[in-house]
C-alpha cells in the first residue's frame, strides 16, 4: 500500500472527523495547533485546508484562520430548492436523451451506492452524487449541467455537514429513491419521475436535522415564477 503523503493524511483526518461530527460547522481549524497534533510543519496543514477551502467546506480569513463554514438554515434551504427547479428542468430534457448506455449507467450507480453503504460514507456520497450528475448531462444543456454541479456540491457539503451519523438514527435510503425514479424514467413516465424526484430533494434538507422554522416544501409552495423566466421567493 502506498505511503500517503503528509498532505493527503492530513485532509483524510480532517474529514473524518467532519463526517463523523469530532469537528462542528463554524469550528476554528488553527494551523499551529493541526501541525503540532499531526506532527508536521504548517506548510502541509495549510495545503489541506486550501483542498477543504477549494471543496467548500473550509472557508480562510485573513486575520482569522480557517474554520469549517457554518450556513444558516435559509442557506440550506435556498441550495436545496434551487435544486429542485434545476434538476427537474435537467429530467424533462433528459428523457429525449437517456438511452440503453445512461439507463446503465444509473444502474451503476445505484449499486455502486447500495455497495458503499455499509463501508464508506464519503463513497456513498459520491455514487449518490453521480446518479443526479448523469441526469443533469443527460439534458445536454451545458449551462444547467454546470448550474446543478454547484448546488450539488454545495448541498454535498451540507451532508458532509450535518447528516447524522451512528448511534441509534436509521439514516435515509437515497437509493432506494433513485431506484424509484429510475423505474418510472424505464417506464416513460415523465410526470411520476418529475413528482418522485423533487420529492427526493426536498426530504434531503429535511434529513439534515437542520430545524427550520419553515419547511422546503412551504418554501417551494410559495416560489412564483415571472415572466422573465426567473423563479424568485416571495417575503
Amino acid at each position: 500500500m502506498a505511503t500517503l503523503s503528509p498532505v493527503e493524511r492530513i485532509y483524510q483526518k480532517l474529514m473524518e472527523d467532519i463526517i463523523s461530527g469530532r469537528l462542528k460547522a463554524g469550528q476554528r481549524l488553527p494551523t499551529t495547533a493541526l501541525a503540532e497534533k499531526s506532527g508536521t510543519s504548517r506548510m502541509p496543514v495549510r495545503q489541506a485546508l486550501q483542498r477543504l477551502a477549494n471543496e467548500g467546506i473550509v472557508v480562510q480569513s485573513p486575520g482569522v484562520g480557517a474554520r469549517l463554514v457554518s450556513p444558516s438554515p435559509k442557506e440550506v434551504r435556498d441550495v436545496y430548492v434551487v435544486r429542485v427547479i434545476l434538476e427537474t428542468t435537467a429530467l424533462s430534457l433528459a428523457f429525449r436523451n437517456l438511452g440503453r448506455v445512461q439507463l446503465a449507467r444509473l444502474e451503476e450507480s445505484l449499486l455502486k451506492q447500495c455497495e458503499a453503504r455499509n463501508r464508506s460514507f464519503a463513497e456513498y456520497l459520491k455514487w449518490d452524487l453521480e446518479f443526479h450528475r448523469i441526469i443533469a448531462e443527460a439534458s445536454d444543456n451545458n449551462f444547467l449541467e454546470r448550474e446543478i454541479e454547484n448546488a450539488l456540491s454545495a448541498s454535498n457539503v451540507y451532508r458532509i455537514l450535518f447528516e447524522k451519523k451512528g448511534g441509534d438514527y436509521k439514516p435515509p435510503a437515497p437509493e432506494e429513491e433513485h431506484r424509484e425514479i429510475l423505474f418510472f424514467v424505464k417506464c416513460g413516465d415523465q410526470k411520476r419521475a418529475d413528482e418522485l424526484l423533487r420529492r427526493h430533494i426536498l426530504r434531503g434538507v429535511e434529513d439534515l436535522g437542520m430545524g427550520e422554522s419553515q419547511t422546503t416544501e412551504e418554501v417551494m409552495a410559495n416560489a412564483t415564477v415571472f415572466g422573465d423566466g426567473k423563479t424568485r421567493t416571495q417575503g
